[in-house]
């Protein structure tokens, strides 16, 4: 039987035991790297997703503080028309 199973194996031809045992165990690591894959996509979405909620929350500041100088800046000058 091993004689045969090494036969078999030198040929390119695996005894179908080895070659389940070897699917299975290829087939449980690439789960296992999709599974990190995903879970770094997951982490990298999520990070990327707080950073333009940070950038959303910075521009509409920034708008509302350019919007209040416009404002300031426009009083001004009809003051300075009505003179």
């Amino acid at each position: 039987m091993v004689l045969r199973n090494l036969l078999l194996f030198s040929s390119g031809f695996l005894p179908y035991s080895i070659e389940a045992a070897l699917q299975k165990q290829f087939d449980a690591e690439i789960e296992k790297a999709k599974n990190l894959l995903q879970t770094k996509y997951q982490e990298l979405t999520a990070e990327n997703e707080a950073a333009l909620q940070q950038r959303i929350k910075d521009l509409e500041a920034d708008k509302v503080k350019k919007v209040k100088a416009a404002k300031s800046t426009h009083r001004q000058y009809e003051r300075q028309l009505h003179e």
